[in-house]
């Protein structure tokens, strides 16, 4: 009697407890179905409205972080992104080459990573872990990089979510930026799911050679780029490109220029690359090429792990290559859909500042269960702005053979295992075909440049620390709105086969292709500016552009824009003319408005053009493509998920399915254990 007494009191608690936690799923079933609060998507990405970044931090600590800048110490600090503050939050400088080079021209403007849970563990803002803050620098038109963000979000490849950033320090106005998911577990949640592979970022071609950065005293920097320069006459093919590089970098005799053709300097070959080796086993091994068996070769890769990985996924990775290099169990090996996606962006936005240029960097490596794909990152240098020698070479940058001119195709194992197999090859046409008829010529492309500029405008004529004054971003980003029409153009051209689409045809009937005259690289920017010392404008004007040598206008202390130097600024032809907002008002930037504060500057801007851009056809024709675009998706306020948000609420709900089957079940066993002890 004593013991059923006891079993019956068992048996309740056990259906006591089984209901409470029934009770606490269901009121928060939303954290256990995903096991991790990732609403970043929308309240960061998806508001409505430019971010706001307030970075508060210890004044001798923010200036010691600009002093040394090139060494990439995070530093601690508080952040306040859009009202919502967080406290301890770790902030350093960004970049590699780029971050050499602002801090050689004098300029404070540095990218910053964010890390939330740097010094706070597990602290994150709405899920995400770590912010980038790009800076912009060799990109007059401040929208390279999103665009190329936006391709790849309407070609459905997993890339990191993006969006225009109003920076503050210790209350001052500090500029407008492009802040980034970071590629990181946050990254890897959203876009795979919990159950993620590995995660790598190989680059071989850090400043000082493989694996380290060198740190450059600013005040010297001419001097040690002059030491690394060599002579690049040996260079197959002159420059990168293809465009002729004289001898030293310098322009022929009787000729003006700057002593770097494009930006890219005297140093540069196929074997060394920009400032580091890229022969031997490294480099070969970030550039995707199979080298042996042995994982000591691929070190450049295991070296570069996000996500702690072992032995065993090594061996993965590097069996996966093998396969890849001898074209075996692709499918297996490789997830050909998602790169050949990936491969139609990179080629159609000409980014030689990347795996398919020489320097094989700026990209990840993802590995789950033995297959690999990539990753994007870092776009400021597409369109021209590394490694191109003219404009024909970035329109016509032929599709069939989308490496720089000086890399072997031999030295693109990875690639060229998918391009040489026609059903491959035909696909990965058909995704440049509709990115050229869908993305530019279709409303996509309209709809992301006019958002781009409701949001910019007034942004960019009065952001003081900026690298290019209003007037060069306005002529800059009318140069790439006809820069992507005209590539498109050459795109549909080569895949119909009445523009030569390799290298080699195109250098043997250079007749096929159509004249690109009006377009000029180096106003949208380029790497290095065209050189150390020399002036991209003519003598007289002054520029400054990210370039050492040149000098910033100095601002107004109202805030307004300074004077801009006489000049033309016609547009390119096609390109709309957007000096008139949509709402009829005078884009005329000046003075902050009385009560607003630093990071107010351009909201009423972009309120007021928030509905004319949702009444506009073409904007309203991109929405319904069906592909989401972040930058379309604020302007609207309707957000969706991006790509791999499927996948992982897929995953989510067998997963909370699964615990609420459990407690189910459980209730149910103790319901039934009861009634039989009571029937005893």
């Amino acid at each position: 009697m004593t013991t059923n007494r006891w079993t019956d009191r068992v048996i309740l608690a056990a259906v006591l407890l089984a209901v409470l936690a029934l009770g606490i799923f269901t009121a928060f079933s939303g954290r256990f179905s995903s096991g991790v609060s990732l609403s970043y998507q929308q309240e960061l990405f998806g508001s409505g409205q430019v971010m706001t970044v307030e970075i508060q931090m210890d004044p001798d600590q923010w200036q010691e972080l600009l002093d040394m800048a090139v060494s990439e110490t995070y530093y601690c600090c508080d952040i306040t992104v859009n009202g919502e503050s967080y406290y301890r939050v770790g902030i350093r400088a960004k970049g590699n080459t780029s971050l050499s080079m602002v801090a050689a021209s004098g300029s404070d403007r540095y990218s910053f990573k964010i890390k939330f849970d740097e010094y706070v563990e597990g602290q994150t803002c709405h899920g995400l872990d770590k912010l980038v803050l790009n800076n912009n620098y060799a990109d007059a038109t401040m929208m390279k990089e999103a665009v190329v963000y936006d391709m790849f979000s309407f070609l459905e490849v997993p890339a990191s979510l993006c969006s225009y950033a109003k920076i503050s320090v210790n209350g001052e106005y500090w500029g407008v930026y492009l802040a980034l998911e970071a590629v990181e577990e946050s990254f890897a949640l959203r876009n795979y799911g919990t159950h993620y592979g590995k995660l790598y970022k190989p680059d071989s071609m850090e400043v000082g050679g493989p694996g380290k950065m060198e740190q450059v005293d600013p005040d010297s920097f001419s001097e040690w780029l002059a030491s690394n320069q060599k002579d690049p006459s040996g260079l197959e093919g002159g420059s990168p490109a293809g465009g002729d590089l004289p001898q030293g970098g310098q322009p022929p005799d009787g000729e003006e220029g700057p002593p770097f053709s494009q930006g890219v300097p005297g140093d540069f070959s196929p074997e060394r690359g920009l400032f580091g080796e890229m022969g031997g086993s490294s480099g070969r091994a970030a550039a995707l090429n199979y080298v042996g068996d042995e994982l000591e070769d691929y070190s450049v890769i295991w070296d570069s792990q996000v996500f702690s990985s072992k032995k065993s996924d090594h061996k993965r990775v590097v069996q996966a290559l093998k396969n890849i290099s001898a074209g075996t169990d692709l499918a297996e090996s490789m997830d050909v859909d998602r790169v050949l996606r990936y491969l139609a962006v990179q080629t159609f936005v000409v980014n030689l500042d990347g795996l398919t240029g020489s320097m094989a960097h700026n990209y990840y490596l993802y590995e789950k269960n033995g297959q690999l794909s990539l990753v994007p990152w870092d776009y400021n240098l597409a369109f021209g702005g590394f490694g191109s020698g003219d404009a024909a070479s970035v329109v016509h940058f032929p599709v069939d053979t989308p490496f720089s001119s000086g890399v072997s195709a031999d030295d693109r194992q990875f690639f060229m295992a998918i391009l040489n197999r026609e059903e491959y090859r035909e696909k990965y046409h058909a995704y440049l075909k509709q990115l050229a008829q869908e993305y530019v010529n279709g409303s996509r492309f309209e709809a992301f440049y006019q958002t781009v500029r409701v949001q910019l405008d007034s942004l960019a004529a009065a952001d003081p620390t900026a690298f290019y004054t209003g007037e060069e971003y306005d002529t800059a980003a009318r140069m790439l709105y006809r820069t992507v029409q005209l590539r498109a153009e050459s795109v549909l051209g080569q895949l119909a086969g009445e523009i030569p689409a390799t290298h080699e045809e195109q250098a043997q009937a250079p007749s096929l292709l159509f004249d690109t005259s009006e377009i000029d690289l180096t106003v949208m920017g380029v790497m290095m500016g065209g050189g150390f010392g020399e002036e991209r404008r003519p003598k007289g004007e002054e520029s400054f552009g990210g370039f050492p040598g040149g000098q910033r206008p100095e601002r107004p202390a109202d805030g307004s824009a300074p004077a801009e130097p006489a000049g033309s600024n016609e547009s390119p032809s096609g390109v709309p003319d957007l000096d008139v907002l949509p709402d009829g008002e005078e884009q005329t930037p000046g003075p902050q408005a009385e009560g607003q504060g630093p990071l107010q500057q351009g909201e009423a801007l972009e309120q007021d053009g928030e509905q004319n851009l949702a009444e506009n056809p073409a904007f309203s024709g991109a929405i319904q493509s069906g592909r989401p675009s972040p930058f379309l998706e604020n302007a609207s306020l309707k957000g969706s998920s991006p790509s791999g948000q499927k996948e992982q609420t897929s995953w989510s709900r067998v997963k909370g399915l699964s615990i609420l089957g459990g407690l189910l079940l459980a209730m149910g066993l103790a319901v039934l254990g009861a009634a039989k002890y009571r029937r005893r």
